[in-house]
């Protein structure tokens, strides 16, 4: 994966820099930092820099996947939802039942 690559590149301990992201998920580097300045990509700030874990953009990448009408979840967006419910504190018997529901659901 491109992205593993750019790791060993330009990491420091796992750490990704801006340029190193930017260039693994071919976008602008304005693009990177305005994510982090919005809070909507996971990063660690050290000082004035921003660095980027390469597990955390990998499951962040996985939340932004868009599953066509009348397929299945993909099971790694299925864990990575409930993982982070489990992490919020919220009740895993309503997700449960939501999936559940979800699965009854006629195909479109």
């Amino acid at each position: 994966m491109k992205l593993e690559l750019l790791q060993q590149e330009r990491s420091t301990k796992g750490l990704l820099d801006v340029e190193g992201l930017s260039e693994a998920l071919n976008i602008p580097v304005s693009s990177i930092y305005k994510l982090t300045h919005l809070k909507q990509i996971p990063h660690v700030k050290i000082g004035k820099t921003v660095r980027f874990r390469e597990s955390e953009v990998s499951a962040w990448l996985d939340s932004k996947t868009i599953t066509p009408a009348g397929q299945p979840e993909p099971e790694i967006q299925t864990k990575a939802r409930k993982a982070k419910v489990r992490k919020s504190g919220r009740d895993t018997k309503a997700i449960r039942m939501l999936d559940e529901l979800i699965a009854e659901l006629p195909p479109k």
